[in-house]
């Protein structure tokens, strides 16, 4: 496998997130004067602003299909599952994006905070390198659900199968337990979010 390949498909599905958290996180204060004077539920704020990932996610993967047909390249059969194997990752943003944009409309710098934090992510997650078997990257890959939830969705459109497939259930459950948390603290918040944003 060329080693751009590799790493453009690992960026594409980073990118889905990284984007997804940073717009999420912002989008309460995007939209301060709509949460003061309509009364609407909030939470489409946030999945409005994933939608801006998405779209981006899909302009990537485009030009990700040219780069595959340059070197020749012809994606296993079981890339058709490569959406739904997205789906662990894409909760994980909207959930720490509801909890961010909480924090986001209190500390207004949390947005600086957000964009330093995911390029360090980037370096502690095999992006743009293959993961390591031993030594201490390979403990920080085992304790970081981002290792597996983009990992697993380029192996299984690069080779077809994903290698530790019950760390990505382990992953995917703790995903949709961010993001039913996630949604629940952003609804209890949510009252109160008139008066500050």
């Amino acid at each position: 496998m060329p080693y751009p390949v590799y790493a453009l498909v690992g960026l594409t599905i980073w990118q889905l997130f990284a984007t997804g958290i940073s717009t999420c996180s912002n989008s309460i204060v995007a939209g301060g004067s709509m949460v003061v004077k309509i009364n609407f539920a909030k939470e489409s704020l946030i999945i409005a602003s994933f939608a801006q990932s998405i779209f981006e996610f899909i302009v990537r993967a485009i030009l990700l299909a040219a780069v595959f047909a340059w070197y020749g390249i012809v994606p296993h059969w079981t890339s058709v599952f490569f959406p739904l194997m997205l789906i662990p990752l894409v909760l994980l943003t909207i959930g720490l994006g509801f909890i961010t944009s909480l924090v986001t409309v209190i500390l207004r710098d949390m947005q600086n905070i957000i964009v330093l934090a995911t390029t360090i992510l980037l370096f502690l997650t095999p992006v743009l390198y293959i993961p390591v078997s031993n030594g201490a990257m390979a403990k920080i890959n085992e304790i970081n659900p981002l290792a597996i939830l983009i990992g697993a969705p380029r192996d299984m459109l690069l080779t077809g199968s994903v290698p530790r497939f019950d760390y990505y259930i382990i992953a995917s459950v703790l995903s949709a337990v961010i993001f039913l948390a996630g949604w629940r603290v952003f609804h209890i918040v949510e009252p109160r979010m008139a008066e500050r944003a």
